[in-house]
């Protein structure tokens, strides 16, 4: 078992680089989600198929999606593409989302523990 103690945001992920140097044809990488996996599209895309071509099983649990590089159906990898571009997207708008917020404290001087404080009480 491989688990990184950073953010899959992160592209420099020590448990990641591990798994893949021990990972052998015939072996099963099973990842909770597309999104734990790669921080983007081509990430995921680069991951995926670098692991199949060594025959290498790749299953990813919440997306119920299985790659063996073996004839994949047409529609499950465009399934794991659009996940993939999907959580892209939703990484971008975090990314924007934490800009604002760091700009809005930096505006009014207030704290990021008074700000997030009174954005979770706003109705």
């Amino acid at each position: 078992m491989f688990l990184d103690q950073v953010s899959g945001k992160n592209r420099d992920r020590p448990a990641l680089k591990d798994m893949l140097a021990y990972v052998r044809a015939g072996d099963r990488l099973v990842v909770q989600s597309i999104d734990r996996l790669a921080i983007s599209l081509a990430d995921l895309e680069k991951i995926v198929e670098q692991l199949t071509a060594k025959g290498i099983e790749v299953e990813f649990l919440k997306e119920r999606l299985r790659f063996t590089g073996q004839g994949d159906e047409a529609f499950a990898i465009f399934q794991r593409q659009f996940l993939g571009a999907f959580a892209q997207f939703e990484r971008a708008i975090i990314r924007e989302r934490q800009r604002i917020h760091t700009a809005l404290m930096a505006e009014f001087g207030v704290s990021k523990a008074t700000f997030y404080r009174y954005l979770n009480a706003a109705p």
